[in-house]
């Protein structure tokens, strides 16, 4: 008895399994965050810490800042809901994925973020982004809002970016 193998079509179907193999696990980390994490990464591969003078940053204390295999991770006491002001000002972070239980972004809390290139907003968001929270990130290419998100408040002019202009 004689088997008949199509190599080219087998080959395609090889990569295309290989691919939703590799790929399948990013895809389920964006989407399963912990509420008491903030992922990002940097220019440089180094931890970014947010800043600390003038007032709250976060809803929650920092237990533990890590980047580890080209990955950062802000570890909180508790589910981050909100974001504050000037929290992440002129850090040199290059992405950020926000947990789900997040709320709030407030006023610039990513202002002067030049490298910052794509932010991912969690599913299920129901959120305020303040006024400036992205202003002068002239990197911003990317501001993706997972699936059945809903933005109750998005204040004017909450970005600047040569790539997506003036958030209006």
């Amino acid at each position: 008895m004689q088997r008949f193998y199509n190599k080219p079509l087998m080959k395609s179907k090889f990569f295309i399994l290989l691919v939703a193999i590799i790929t399948a696990p990013i895809l389920w980390a964006t989407d399963s965050i912990p509420n008491n994490q903030i992922w990002y990464t940097s220019t440089d591969g180094q931890i970014v810490s947010p800043n600390s003078g003038g007032g709250a940053r976060f809803n929650v204390n920092i237990v533990s800042n890590t980047y580890e295999n080209g990955q950062g991770i802000i570890t909180f006491d508790g589910d981050l809901v909100w974001i504050g002001q000037s929290a992440f000002y002129s850090t040199n972070l290059t992405t950020v994925i926000l947990p789900n239980s997040l709320k709030t972004l407030n006023t610039t809390c990513f202002l002067e973020c030049m490298d910052l290139q794509s932010v991912t907003l969690p599913m299920g968001i129901d959120t305020t982004i303040g006024q400036g929270a992205f202003a002068t990130c002239s990197s911003l290419t990317s501001i993706s809002i997972l699936r059945n998100a809903a933005i109750d408040s998005i204040n004017t002019k909450y970005y600047q970016s040569p790539y997506l202009g003036y958030g209006r």
